[in-house]
């Protein structure tokens, strides 16, 4: 679904070729319905909503569903996270990351140490590398939505989800993965070693 979304295209205006984003052409993307489905009393989303993903920023039009099928469409985040777009922001959000630009740059700051600066730099130049066009000022975004992933990473590698108790009960540490080298008694290390 999202990458149509991320897609980048030129047009011919004249004198030369010119990138064009789907907005300005005017797609506008139903949320909360299959896509052959119409919605009938559809809500738009704000008019600068950005879409972060590894090929740049991309503006889109967005329409959430309010109409009766609301119990099973959701709230405006459930409708982006069904489209695997993560929102900055639970109230109201203008901009959000796809679930591979954020699993990109987390393998990315895994294996090669990219700071969190470098890589939104990176999508700043992917869509305009001379600074001309338009500028999109999301750090402050990005960088909220990259520490909300990676706890979310982390509570979902430590089973947190499957709890009983729910992932507001996570005791301190029980996050940690333990390292397999540390001498542990019973483990890897007779019970009477000493």
């Amino acid at each position: 679904h999202n990458a149509s979304l991320a897609d980048i295209f030129q047009c011919w205006n004249g004198r030369f070729f010119e990138s064009i984003s789907l907005k300005d052409i005017g797609l506008v993307v139903q949320l909360g319905h299959q896509p052959s489905e119409h919605c009938s009393a559809p809500s738009a989303a704000p008019r600068s909503f950005v879409v972060l993903h590894t090929n740049g920023f991309h503006p889109v039009n967005l329409q959430f569903c309010q109409c009766n099928c609301l119990e099973t469409a959701g709230t405006w985040v459930q409708q982006l996270l069904r489209y695997e777009l993560y929102p900055a922001t639970l109230d109201d959000p203008t901009t959000c990351c796809t679930f591979c630009a954020l699993e990109t740059f987390h393998l990315l700051t895994l294996q090669s140490k990219l700071m969190t600066y470098d890589y939104y730099i990176t999508l700043t130049k992917l869509t305009d590398c001379v600074g001309i066009g338009q500028r999109y000022d999301r750090l402050k975004s990005f960088l909220h939505m990259v520490r909300e992933w990676r706890h979310l990473q982390l509570l979902k590698r430590a089973g947190r989800g499957h709890d009983s108790e729910g992932v507001n009960a996570t005791r301190p540490g029980k996050l940690c993965t333990r390292f397999p080298a540390c001498p542990q008694p019973g483990v890897n290390l007779p019970e009477n070693w000493d």
